[in-house]
């Protein structure tokens, strides 16, 4: 018994000690893992922070990469500017041996001057036209330029150009107006023609020009036409548009067309002017031949004898007239030469229509041309006039262009 108290006092003794033991060293560990974890704790946040530190030092670098970076970007977009700002438009038109209109005309075909400096081609292309048609349909002494063929001389032309050509219609007699806006629709532009068009007493040529100049200034096409139809004469006092005005539309890059009536016109006024003339009907009034007998009327309608005008006043209003007409038919005939377009003269009012297919064609083979000049444009005084040539690098190929063009500064905004 004895030993056994022993042993259990023994036993005790050690559960106390392994028990303090166990505490202590719980202790210890408790210690242990609240250091650790203060160190764990204090290493995230030295963590972050560097992570911080590393991210603001990036976002600084790639804002001092990006400043010269947008810079040169908007020093790209102020040189794409300046090029489409420096970009010189020429019509050009291209035909073959024939003298039909040539559809594979490419730039390497083409040799372009600018006063007299080869220049490098940057397009090529053919697109639709925008065609203005002005018509003069004044009363005057000029019989010759009726509106019935007017009508029939502009129907011709209307139905030569392409599907996709625009067409707008402007006439021009004691007012100024526009008829039709810009329309594909050549049946109802024909219509216009057909319906609209009637004489006035007094011509407004020069305000007319000065309108369809502010007009196809503002077209969005690159291909711009104007179609005169008209015998040059400003009535009453025979002036025509000045220097000014003719410089204005070449400005627009529009091409002029001129369907002379001067020619068929100055025939007609020096019948008028002569003082002895054979005459031109029976002298007996038409009423009192149809109130004779059928047999008798053919003898009574035959044309005998002569005039004879003593009207001075008149054969002097003739003449004036006839100066103007020639005087305003040269500025337009020099005007079409300008801007590379056509001017026939028709002796007849049979060639007159022929003369007018001749200028839809010439609209139908016309191409623009591009290019930005060696000699730089913002180098060039406002309103610096440039000389423009073209010239055939291939057989058999025949090519018109304007002779020059007229530098405006455009303005910014």
């Amino acid at each position: 018994m004895k030993g056994l108290t022993v042993v259990r006092q023994i036993a005790a003794k050690t559960r106390v000690w392994v028990f303090a033991l166990f505490m202590k060293r719980s202790a210890m560990f408790r210690e242990h893992v609240s250091t650790k974890r203060s160190m764990a704790g204090w290493r995230v946040a030295l963590a972050i922070k560097c992570a911080l530190f590393l991210i603001s030092l990036s976002s600084a670098a790639r804002l001092a990469a990006q400043a010269p970076a947008s810079r040169l970007q908007e020093r790209r977009d102020q040189e794409t500017l300046k090029v489409i700002t420096e970009e010189v438009i020429v019509p050009v038109v291209a035909r073959n041996e024939r003298g039909a209109a040539d559809p594979t005309l490419e730039a390497d075909d083409v040799l372009l001057l600018e006063n007299g400096v080869p220049q490098r081609i940057r397009s090529l292309r053919r697109i639709p036209a925008d065609v203005l048609l002005l018509f003069d349909t004044s009363v005057g002494p000029n019989s010759a330029k009726d509106p019935a063929t007017t009508r029939a001389v502009a129907l011709r032309l209307l139905a030569q150009l392409r599907a996709d050509d625009r067409v707008a219609i402007m006439q021009s007699n004691d007012r100024v107006e526009i008829l039709q806006d810009w329309t594909t629709d050549k049946k109802a532009a024909a219509q216009i023609i057909t319906q609209r068009l009637f004489s006035g007493r007094s011509s407004r040529l020069a305000e007319a020009i000065r309108v369809a100049a502010e007009y196809l200034a503002k077209s969005s096409s690159l291909n711009r036409h104007l179609v005169l139809f008209t015998d040059g004469a400003e009535t009453p006092s025979g002036r025509l548009f000045d220097e000014t005005l003719a410089s204005r539309l070449v400005q627009t890059g529009t091409t002029v067309h001129y369907v002379d009536y001067s020619e068929i016109g100055r025939k007609e006024i020096e019948k008028r002017e002569a003082i002895i003339r054979s005459r031109g009907q029976s002298r007996v009034p038409e009423e009192v031949i149809r109130e004779l007998p059928s047999q008798a009327q053919p003898i009574y309608r035959t044309p005998g004898g002569i005039t004879i005008d003593l009207n001075r006043q008149q054969r002097k209003r003739l003449e004036e007239y006839k100066k103007a007409m020639q005087t305003g038919a040269a500025r337009l005939r020099a005007l079409a030469a300008e801007t590379g377009g056509l001017a026939p003269a028709p002796a007849s009012v049979e060639e007159m229509f022929v003369r007018a297919e001749e200028v839809a064609r010439d609209i139908t083979a016309q191409y623009i041309i591009t290019y930005a000049p060696r000699r730089p444009l913002d180098s060039a005084p406002e309103g610096e006039r440039r000389r423009i040539e073209v010239a055939p690098r291939r057989a058999g190929l025949q090519l018109k262009a304007r002779r020059a063009y007229i530098y405006v500064a455009r303005k910014s905004g």
